[in-house]
């Protein structure tokens, strides 16, 4: 099963990272291929996203029948909401410091001072990067 979403990308079941028929998101151009809480950027304009909210972005454009409806479902069935905006922005902060990928996402963003400061590479220097990037992100944006 492959339900194309844009000329690069498509969900599929036919990629060694699915596993249990569970879909996941692949670039067909290198072949990558990525699970729903994965940080991605799939289009230069959009930034980077953890790759559920990037299908939900392509679904909106992509050419559907109910097998690619239902193929987003499942995967983004996978990384569920997890409360309130503020809640889920820490989380995708967390999980971006974690990532090769989500850092040099945050570096673009600004953030390099942050993200490149020495750390142990634990799960509490983990935490201390991502909320040193939301209290600055709140000042900047008042929030």
């Amino acid at each position: 099963m492959a339900t194309t979403l844009t000329g690069t990308w498509e969900l599929t079941t036919e990629h060694p990272t699915s596993s249990y028929g569970a879909p996941v998101l692949v670039n067909r151009a290198t072949g990558d291929g990525y699970g729903p809480g994965d940080i991605v950027k799939c289009c230069p304009s959009w930034g980077f996203m953890p790759a559920a909210d990037a299908v939900r972005r392509m679904a909106k454009t992509a050419e559907l029948d109910d097998e690619g409806r239902d193929a987003i479902a499942r995967f983004c069935r996978q990384c569920p909401d997890q409360g309130d905006d503020a809640t889920r922005a820490r989380e995708y902060l967390r999980l971006a410091v974690t990532t090769e990928t989500g850092r040099d996402a945050l570096r673009e963003l600004g953030f390099g001072s942050i993200i490149d400061a020495p750390d142990k590479g634990d799960d509490a220097s983990t935490v201390r990067i991502a909320d040193a990037v939301a209290k600055r992100l709140c000042k900047t944006y008042r929030l």
